[in-house]
């Protein structure tokens, strides 16, 4: 018996082994999951504190705002003989040349900088109290001697009432008969209004882009396009393309169209078409090859400008591809000047 005993014996012990081998492996995957539950909740729980620290955050930040303002103001009035929002008009008056001039030097153009900055910060604490005050200065200010002072009051105004200021900055940049702004003017309006309100900006600098050229607005297109007429210094004679420059950035679901109906009229000057047929190559508007084409035959004001004919071959180059060889070798037999001939060369040599 005892013989046999003795294999049993061990079995029951290997049993006994593998059994314990398997609590062991249980218990040990019992822990991982433990360990991985519990550092999930962890992370779970850090996110929602972290989430609550971030809401609380957001919540208090525009009291934050009001009380930096508020100190500021103080700060401001402390340093000036008069008080509230005459303090802050007089600090505004001082530093918007400093702030604004290339000849400042770059101490003196931080400091200046920083110090219009903390001025709009004390008139959006004022608030809407200040507007009136911010308006009647600037009606009373000339567009075209002031125009440091003018286009930080537009900043101003928008700081202290919000919709108020939008109102003021959108006769701006429309022009007319009332405000009478300078070219100047109206292209700080056109930026500061993308800024504030792109939307608005898209709507009014294409109906502006529309209805306008460097000769002035057109009384038909003004009226279907609900413009004021324009005052005569208020027309940008010589900067036209800076407003569609303003309007290509506000990134207007319409611009190529736009865009498109501007370049296929007669009153534009070149630099504006110029532009135009940039943006489009850019884009590549196959609806503009033609066009672009008949322009580089045809310049605006037939000026023989190399930057103005290479700016349409670079067009027609990104709008047709390879397919624009012949076109270019068919140009290089017929161009004079030596930048074209150059630049027409790069391109078919590229191709």
């Amino acid at each position: 018996m005892g013989e046999i005993e003795q294999p049993v014996t061990a079995w029951n012990r290997f049993a006994t082994l593998r059994a314990m081998s398997n609590l062991s492996t249980k218990i040990l995957l019992l822990l991982v999951f433990a360990g991985v539950a519990a550092l999930i909740w962890s992370n779970l729980a850090l996110r929602t504190a972290e989430q609550s620290v971030t809401n609380r955050l957001a919540a208090i930040e525009p009291q934050l705002k009001s009380i930096l303002g508020e100190v500021t103001r103080i700060r401001i009035e402390q340093r000036s003989e008069k008080k509230g929002t005459e303090a802050l008009l007089e600090k505004l008056r001082t530093y918007a040349p400093l702030a604004a001039s290339s000849r400042t030097t770059q101490p003196d153009f931080r400091m200046a900088v920083d110090e219009m900055n903390a001025t709009m910060l004390a008139f959006t604490a004022v608030g809407k109290d200040a507007f009136p005050f911010i308006a009647a200065r600037f009606r009373s200010l000339d567009s075209k001697l002031d125009y440091d002072e003018m286009s930080q009051l537009l900043r101003a105004a928008s700081a202290a009432d919000p919709e108020a200021g939008q109102r003021l900055v959108i006769s701006v940049l429309q022009g007319g008969t009332d405000i009478m702004p300078s070219p100047r003017l109206r292209f700080a309006a056109a930026d500061l209004l993308l800024k504030i309100d792109k939307p608005i900006a898209q709507s009014l600098l294409r109906r502006i882009v529309l209805a306008e050229s460097y000769r002035g607005r057109d009384f038909d297109r003004a009226a279907a396009h609900e413009l004021p007429q324009l005052a005569p210094q208020s027309i940008a004679s010589s900067g036209f393309s800076t407003f569609v420059i303003h309007y290509m950035r506000t990134e207007d679901p319409a611009t190529e169209d736009t865009l498109l109906q501007i370049l296929n009229r007669a009153d534009n000057d070149f630099l504006t078409v110029q532009e135009i047929i940039e943006w489009l190559g850019e884009h590549r508007c196959i609806r503009a090859s033609s066009r672009i084409e008949d322009l580089y035959h045809k310049p605006p004001g037939a000026a023989d400008n190399a930057l103005f004919l290479n700016k349409c071959l670079d067009a027609i180059a990104n709008i047709r591809g390879a397919s624009a060889r012949s076109f270019f070798e068919s140009e290089l037999a017929t161009a004079t000047n030596k930048l074209v001939i150059d630049h027409l060369t790069y391109l078919i040599n590229r191709n």
